[in-house]
């Protein structure tokens, strides 16, 4: 069956048999965010049915997994989604229909026999009540019932289908490289000639299959013209900084070239948006390069490739967003032609403004929850990639040669878009927790372990009453006291207990989280003889963190120089030099008790660098317990600071001395502006 076609029958069913002494809306979903599915959910649980689709979140597919489980459901009205795999105590499948839509021949197709039996195999499964299950499906026609009867002969199964294809040979040769699997052209093409793909398509279409070498061939071109590889005189292949970073992002190579050329296009034109301080600009930031992530090839087959993923097809009709409002800046002017990208780029701009799904829902007819955050979620993975890429493009130590066309004899633009992956990175952890800027901070409340945790609709409220700094969350005034009792309404087990909960976590936010840390990171040094500088550099604090911090550089051998000998009025602290690298300085903030470092705080390490002769030297100002969560996105436009936490600097040192950080990497992690996040960090072999 159709999505559509689901709810709809199962609706004819509720109201068929549920009892009228039911009634009774399930309270599972009261701290869920209204959507259609949750509310037909909510009246159908009580009566022992439930829908399982793609238009259900996950949270709300867990309910009804969970139900089954139970043993609390009779009946299931479902599509695919059910039959991913799962063990379920089902009596009997009942196949409304078993063909699907073909969209190249515009007609209805019966689904093959391996799909039949995935879906039938999840009834009459050992272990549970119904050991033995039925399969009804059901033929109108003698060619149904010809194709009914050939589900029944389990010798015509149908065969493994081979994944590897010509049309990504591009993709595949990159990834080869990067990770060091190949190193010539030879060696990709005995790998790819050898798969099972290529062992299946050679028994199929044995000339399709003489044709693979000469397409691996023309696909290393296409990277090497792309300046993705790059090959020596004797053959040897390697992969660009920018190449490595799309081959382990797993974004498409035309992809990455592809959003990687608008960013330098438009570079100037997106950091603009970052010298203001309004929503609205960040806003237009996120427009366009959302709508560039969704006209890529990603989402779009373009040169004859076909998407590999998808747009929902409910947004092909209407203008939500007239995007000529940004014409000359949209990577695609003719943005008519195809109102997919542009209508959900809107979409996902409203999400991240804080819109209720309930609402985007009705943006278009058949929208579904479920269907949103499958789009949100694709454009976090491409956001990620992109952020990467641009790192990697952005760094001014390779070599001309190695860098992308679009960069090559262009520093400047070098400099612009280096203040653009932390804005990324911010961008698609907005998308995925849907909030604004100014509450993000809120969701790593809840990595601490206790009993309650904020859900986007408490944030949100909180939002609403204009409480949006940890300064207003602590305050034990009434009113601030009405203000979290409102946002925790249907809290369990009562408003009042979520509302201490969250003054109290608040105040000891900071110094939770570095303990957490600092104990994890004390499992992994036990063996170290020098194990005693991680507790010490967690709890120390003014003149002692900074004897810490320099005893932490020798046992790592970083190179540093102490430029504040208390002989120098205002000079930094440090001028760090890692290999390979420019030098960095360092200026260590530490605050009393659990104060957070404030923009002021973070940004004077600028104007001592300039005083005392390092006013090209890019600057950290590394705070300690952690830095106020305005900050973040502040220091972004004057681009050449970066602010970073003890936890996450701690989480980089480990990483240094356990070998999966190199020094360079750490030099380019600190040197990119904004927040630096252990997030972020990369890992050795992807270097």
């Amino acid at each position: 069956m159709s999505k559509k076609e689901v709810f709809e029958l199962a609706e004819q069913f509720l109201e068929l048999t549920k009892k009228a002494a039911t009634g009774q809306l399930s309270l599972i979903f009261d701290d869920f965010p209204q959507t259609s599915a949750n509310t037909f959910l909510s009246k159908s649980l009580s009566n022992r049915i439930a829908v399982h689709t793609a238009d259900l979140t996950d949270e709300e597919r867990h309910v009804v997994e969970q139900h089954l489980l139970e043993g609390k459901l009779d009946v299931v009205f479902a599509t695919t989604t059910l039959a991913a795999g799962v063990n379920f105590p089902l009596g009997a499948a009942i196949f409304a229909n078993w063909a699907r839509w073909d969209g190249p021949t515009r007609t209805r197709i019966p689904i093959n026999a391996g799909e039949f039996h995935n879906m039938a195999g999840r009834v009459g499964r050992m272990g549970f009540a119904h050991e033995h299950g039925r399969v009804i499906f059901i033929a109108e026609t003698t060619p149904k019932v010809i194709a009914a009867r050939s589900y029944l002969k389990l010798g015509q199964l149908s065969a493994l289908e081979p994944r590897v294809s010509p049309e990504r040979f591009d993709q595949l040769a990159l990834q080869l490289v990067s990770a060091g699997l190949c190193t010539t052209r030879l060696q990709i093409k005995d790998l790819i000639c050898t798969t099972f793909s290529a062992l299946r398509e050679q028994d199929k279409n044995n000339l399709a299959f003489l044709s693979w070498p000469t397409k691996i061939q023309e696909a290393v071109d296409s990277l090497v013209a792309q300046h993705l590889l790059i090959e020596t005189n004797a053959g040897r292949l390697a992969a660009t900084p920018v190449g490595k970073a799309i081959g382990h992002s797993s974004v498409l190579p035309q992809t990455g070239t592809y959003l990687l050329n608008y960013i330098v296009a438009k570079a100037d034109v997106l950091v603009g948006c970052l010298g203001s301080n309004t929503a609205g600009s960040i806003d237009r930031l996120a427009y366009l390069v959302f709508l560039a992530c969704f006209s890529s090839p990603e989402y779009v087959s373009q040169d004859g490739k076909k998407a590999t993923r998808f747009l929902p097809w409910q947004l092909e009709r209407g203008y939500l967003f007239d995007a000529d409002v940004y014409k000359g800046d949209l990577i695609e002017p003719m943005w008519q032609a195809d109102l997919r990208p542009i209508n959900s780029a809107k979409l996902a701009i409203d999400w991240i403004n804080g819109e209720t799904l309930n609402n985007l829902e009705g943006a278009a007819a058949d929208l579904s929850a479920g269907v949103l955050r499958e789009l949100f979620r694709n454009l976090c993975w491409t956001l990620q990639g992109l952020a990467s890429i641009i790192t990697a493009a952005a760094d001014h130590r390779v070599p001309v040669g190695s860098r992308p066309l679009a960069l090559q004899g262009r520093e400047n633009q070098i400099s612009l878009i280096k203040k653009l992956p932390r804005v990324l990175n911010r961008l698609s952890y907005r998308v995925s927790e849907g909030l604004p800027d100014e509450v993000l901070w809120m969701k790593s409340l809840n990595h601490i372990d206790t009993a309650f945790s904020l859900s986007r609709n408490e944030i949100l409220s909180l939002r609403s009453a204009s409480y949006i700094t940890p300064e207003q969350i602590m305050l034990g005034s009434n009113d601030a006291d009405n203000v979290r009792m409102a946002a925790f309404s249907k809290s369990k087990p009562s408003p009042h207990a979520k509302s201490n909960w969250l003054r109290d976590t608040c105040r000891q936010w900071k110094g939770n989280r570095r303990q957490y840390v600092m104990q994890k990171h004390l499992q992994r040094t036990e063996k170290c003889p020098q194990q005693r500088l991680v507790s010490e550099f967690y709890k120390a604090a003014g003149s002692d963190f900074e004897r810490v911090f320099e005893d932490v550089l020798k046992v790592l051998n970083i190179a540093f120089e102490k430029l504040d000998d208390k002989t120098k009025t205002g000079a930094p602290d440090y001028l760090l030099k890692l290999e390979e690298s420019p030098p960095l300085i360092m200026e260590l903030k530490t605050r009393q008790g659990e104060k957070l470092v404030d923009h002021t705080k973070a940004v004077e390490v600028l104007a001592a660098s300039e005083l005392h002769g390092h006013k090209d030297t890019f600057c950290i100002t590394l705070c300690h317990p952690g830095v106020d969560p305005s900050v973040a996105m502040a220091v972004i436009p004057c681009g050449r600071l970066s602010v970073v936490e003890s936890v996450d600097l701690g989480e980089a040192l480990i990483r240094l001395c356990e070998g999966t950080l190199t020094q360079a990497q750490l030099w380019q992690w600190l040197s990119t502006p904004g927040q630096a996040l252990a997030g972020d960090l990369p890992f050795k072999e992807y270097g």
